[in-house]
């Protein structure tokens, strides 16, 4: 959990951590807190803050990629003051990185309770492992298509018998036939 004061509108910050928690464990970010003295300070024009935040989010120059669905973000109140909650899941590796406006220099990762730049080496690897997913679901599209396939044979193999029984098998008819 990660508090944000949000006197002076949405801080850049909240865009690093949310690149951070997307990157590994996912996360919730609540502004309207002063970070270090937990001091509820609330949040200004929170409906505008919150339509503020979905718009960067969509905003590819600020943020590569939105993975909030849209009960993400929300507001609660304390007292008379307004807090925003954003909950960031964990981006799904064949997503990753997540990062803030370059992928060089803004691409964070999250240890204890800090955001970290992340290096080469560790960029690399995300972006290896989105390859390796996209091998995966070739292999698991085309195991579904082969139970498809089987599927498709045994639906016709019992269309075929409940027409045998309901037309009676053919070499009951073909003895029938004899008598």
């Amino acid at each position: 959990m990660e508090f944000k004061s949000c006197l002076r509108g949405i801080p850049t910050s909240v865009w690093v951590t949310y690149s951070s928690f997307s990157n590994t464990f996912g996360g919730r970010i609540i502004l309207g807190i002063k970070d270090g003295s937990n001091e509820i300070e609330g949040v200004k024009n929170p409906s505008m803050r919150v339509q503020e935040l979905w718009n960067t989010l969509n905003n590819p120059e600020v943020v590569n990629l939105n993975i909030l669905g849209p009960d993400d973000i929300w507001t609660f109140e304390v007292g008379e003051k307004t807090l925003i909650v954003m909950d960031v899941p964990r981006a799904e590796r064949y997503l990753r990185p997540i990062y803030h406006r370059k992928l060089e220099t803004g691409t964070y990762k999250r240890n204890g309770e800090g955001d970290y730049v992340c290096k080469m080496p560790e960029i690399a690897s995300m972006i290896r492992d989105q390859q390796l997913s996209a091998e995966e679901l070739q292999s698991r599209s085309q195991q579904l298509a082969e139970k498809a396939a089987q599927l498709k044979e045994k639906e016709e193999l019992l269309e075929k018998l409940k027409q045998e029984v309901m037309n009676g098998h053919p070499e009951d008819q073909e003895l029938s036939q004899l008598q």
